[in-house]
């Protein structure tokens, strides 16, 4: 038998009675039983950092700058009011089909070849980022970061050194988890085998060449409190057509959604 703490209030109730041509109110107290201890039985307390926020990488630099060049603060206001209020540390992930497809490029001047437009960032092939795009990073303040190295192509040198220039701008302090390559039951040459070998040695070149990592490089490994956590997370409506491009629709979609993982016990959305 569980027992629990009850604090009791008292509080006044207002009843009012309306009559032809009249109006009486009157007062009554009752008591209120409120509890001050969580039942053993209830759900697990949902994490104050909860509601990650995800970038696609071709877009990130847009968000993280405004066309003045300075610190774009609508991004982080958005960002700040969600968390202000569940007082949480924003956690951002940044990568993404355009990420994984993507090449760095140390002599290119401008951060992106493809800089984000009002219709839509580059996906596909032909992405290319240099040094000074990693200086978006910078610009949010408190932040920890998932911070996606491609992975589709196989020159892996290249990721290497996306890496080291990405890493030296997030900070050890702030790299909340590293993901390697996004969405890879899409690459031409996936099949599981070839998948965990060429994983396994990205890996082991990742550790060896940039020791930062450690022993500590995925999620499992960092935070191994999480035990379930969603990343990448969207609606589909009549097959990718339809409302999918609904602002409002995608805000009442994500509240609902993110409701609902909590109470099931998923410890993380991103």
């Amino acid at each position: 038998m569980v027992s629990f703490s009850y604090a009791v209030v008292r509080a006044s109730v207002m009843l009012a009675g309306v009559s032809q041509g009249s109006c009486q109110q009157g007062t009554r107290t009752v008591n209120v039983n409120v509890l001050t201890v969580t039942p053993s039985h209830e759900f697990q307390k949902v994490d104050p950092s909860f509601p990650g926020f995800a970038f696609e990488e071709a877009s990130f630099y847009a968000y993280s700058f405004d066309t003045q060049g300075q610190p774009n603060t609508l991004s982080q206001n958005l960002v700040n009011s969600v968390l202000k209020r569940t007082g949480g540390t924003p956690l951002l992930r940044v990568g993404g089909t355009s990420g994984d497809h993507g090449t760095f490029n140390s002599s290119q001047k401008e951060p992106t070849n493809f800089p984000a437009t009002k219709f839509r960032p580059q996906f596909r092939e032909g992405v290319t980022i240099s040094a000074s795009f990693f200086e978006a990073f910078e610009n949010w303040p408190g932040a920890k970061f998932e911070f996606m190295v491609p992975f589709r192509n196989t020159s892996y040198s290249n990721s290497v050194q996306w890496a080291k220039t990405g890493l030296r701008h997030i900070g050890r302090e702030n790299l909340y988890t590293l993901e390697i390559g996004n969405e890879p039951n899409f690459y031409s040459w996936f099949h599981v085998p070839e998948y965990v070998k060429r994983y396994i040695s990205f890996q082991d070149d990742l550790k060896k060449e940039v020791p930062f990592f450690g022993s500590n490089l995925t999620l499992q490994d960092k935070h191994g409190e999480i035990d379930f956590a969603f990343t990448e997370t969207g609606y589909n409506v009549q097959g990718g057509t339809g409302t999918r491009d609904s602002n409002l629709a995608t805000a009442l979609w994500a509240v609902d959604f993110q409701l609902y993982c909590m109470t099931v016990n998923v410890t993380r959305v991103n």
